[in-house]
This record gives structure tokens, C-alpha cells and sequence, in this order.
């Protein structure tokens, strides 16, 4: 998955939070895909899925990552979201 398709599904699944709220989980990860430069294809398999990365964000607005994770250089990283697969609900009604 490219950069492009990676963010444009994340802003997808972000669509019914506050604006806010999607653009500061929309420019961290942009910020952080645009700093890995030539490893943000590698970066973005290692998220797992927008839709893991999206179940993040949302739990960070609830307040539910105080605890036990931390954002560190490869992202975010908490046990709970081990698995690639993590999502709070899957969507298939993604764009093409």
C-alpha cells in the first residue's frame, strides 16, 4: 500500500471524529510516513492497517492509551494493539 492510499483510508475511517481530532492524527502520521523518506512503505507495514491505526487514534481521544503505551520512533505501540489485525470495526465500505 502507498503512502497515498495509506493516508487516504485513514482519513476515511477518521471522517466522523472532530476535525480537530482527525487532523492531529492525520499530520502525525503524514509527518511520520514523510520523515522515513524511502522506508515508508516498510513503516506502513508495520502500523498493520489503517484501520488499526485508526482504532489508535480513537482510543487516544477517549483517553484509554494512558494505560500502558507510548509513541516512540516506530509509533505508537501498546500490547493491546499487538496484532496487525487490531480494528474496532471493520469497514468495507472503503473507497476504491
Amino acid at each position: 500500500m502507498s503512502k497515498e492510499e495509506f493516508m487516504k483510508e485513514l482519513e476515511y475511517l477518521l471522517s466522523d471524529i472532530p476535525d480537530e481530532d482527525k487532523k492531529d492524527g492525520l499530520d502525525y502520521y503524514r509527518d511520520y510516513l514523510d520523515e522515513a523518506g524511502d522506508m515508508a512503505g516498510k513503516a506502513i507495514e508495520e502500523f498493520g492497517s489503517p484501520e488499526r491505526i485508526a482504532a489508535i487514534i480513537r482510543s487516544d481521544i477517549r483517553g484509554d492509551l494512558g494505560d500502558g503505551g507510548a509513541f516512540t520512533e516506530r509509533g505508537y505501540e501498546d500490547e493491546r494493539f499487538r496484532d496487525p489485525n487490531y480494528q474496532v470495526v471493520k469497514r468495507h465500505d472503503l473507497p476504491d
